[in-house]
């Protein structure tokens, strides 16, 4: 799929550069930036429809079934490695990341290109991630 998109979208920057290079080389990127930022927002909103439809009932029955064969595995250990992975995926362990990589592309590297590029994704991934989970609104397990 990722590559049948990036087919798509190359052919529209090429059909597009026929059309506007003659006005501005980098229009045809802006639009294509474009179009891929609509491509992004419809998927989003496809995942949104997705786990509203979740909360029906067929799905809810379906859903607390595999919960409860989940828990059947429950252990302290376990318990204490998947509490230790949703830390880090909480605000602090995106800011933890972020200054260990932050520091070690600086200095393996010496540029700053890479630290501004890497703490704009991880800003955006924290972002999607606590949207996400605003959306999804899942209880966690006791």
């Amino acid at each position: 799929m990722q590559k049948e998109l990036k087919i798509i979208i190359n052919k529209c920057r090429q059909l597009l550069s026929r059309f506007y290079d003659k006005y501005d080389v980098g229009l045809p990127y802006l639009i294509t930036s474009a179009i891929a930022l609509i491509i992004v927002i419809g998927g989003i909103k496809l995942f949104i429809k997705l786990t509203e439809n979740l909360k029906t009932d067929l799905l809810s029955q379906f859903d607390s079934s595999i919960y409860q064969y989940i828990i059947s595995f429950r252990s302290t250990p376990l318990t204490n490695y998947f509490v230790f992975v949703t830390n880090v995926g909480d605000v602090y362990g995106y800011l933890i990341v972020l200054i260990i990589c932050s520091l070690a592309f600086y200095f393996i590297l010496k540029s700053w290109k890479f630290v501004a590029q890497l703490s704009l994704v991880l800003v955006m991934a924290l972002s999607s991630n606590i949207i996400l989970k605003e959306i999804i609104n899942r209880s966690r397990p006791n």
